[in-house]
């Protein structure tokens, strides 16, 4: 007797598998072009959780996937809605929202695929939808790109850092007492935030992004951390005269 089960959840699992091989192949693309060790290993996570698939029904796999996906989708979102919002470039812009997009609807079809079997038009129809919806959201994306506000630039005077390989780059800064500007550009895949605890300092900083902060300090010396990777070390020393 034949069954109708591959017919329905066939179109989930597509996108599922498609939307995984877009992040691998996006997060392969940044790991070489940023030299970002954590894209290296995100993309190798997901090439995890697609053999996993493989695995009896595929549920574990779907498991895995699901949870990057989730996790992918909230740091692109907020780093995509941050860039659109401020003016970045044509890449920092799409880069994030394209992991947004992507992980979104592989996040959707995951959790569809796990869910009861359902009526089959809406099991054949859905996909299709979500796909469509992807198409309408990139384009969205690429018209703010264009439309949208322009780049934050460094003013005279600025400290400027720039995050790169998870470090501060230079790692110490100095400074007169007084007013102090800031200017950050963050150079990897991944939010970074210049903070310094002792003056009630924090800059969030998404992948490509460039953001000043302004603050009073009188002299001392400092510590600057990111608190998202200070585990991995990610420190630096401001010096204020």
């Amino acid at each position: 007797m034949k069954t109708d089960r591959p017919t329905r959840r066939t179109g989930w699992e597509v996108l599922i598998r498609w939307t995984a091989y877009a992040d691998v192949a996006l997060f392969i693309a940044s790991a070489i072009g940023l030299r970002d060790k954590e894209a290296g290993a995100s993309a190798v996570a997901l090439v995890v959780g697609l053999l996993l698939l493989r695995l009896g029904r595929g549920t574990i796999g779907k498991i895995v996937l699901g949870l990057l996906f989730a996790n992918f989708t909230f740091w692109s979102a907020t780093g995509a809605i941050s860039n659109l919002t401020h003016g970045e470039s044509v890449l920092h812009c799409m880069l994030p929202s394209l992991f947004t997009v992507f992980s979104l609807v592989g996040l959707v079809s995951t959790v569809v695929s796990l869910l009861p079997k359902r009526d089959l038009t809406a099991r054949m129809t859905g996909p299709r939808n979500v796909a469509i919806a992807s198409i309408v959201l990139i384009v969205a994306a690429l018209v703010t790109t264009f439309l949208g506000p322009k780049q934050t630039h460094a003013s005279a005077g600025d400290l400027r850092v720039v995050t790169k390989e998870t470090k501060f780059k230079p790692m110490r800064v100095e400074a007169n007492s007084g007013h102090i500007s800031v200017f950050v550009a963050n150079e990897d895949l991944f939010w970074h935030t210049f903070t310094i605890r002792k003056l009630h300092v924090n800059l969030n900083v998404p992948v490509g992004g460039h953001r000043r902060v302004s603050f009073d300090a009188t002299p001392g010396t400092y510590e600057v951390v990111c608190v998202i990777h200070e585990q991995g070390g990610m420190k630096g020393t401001l010096v204020v005269k």
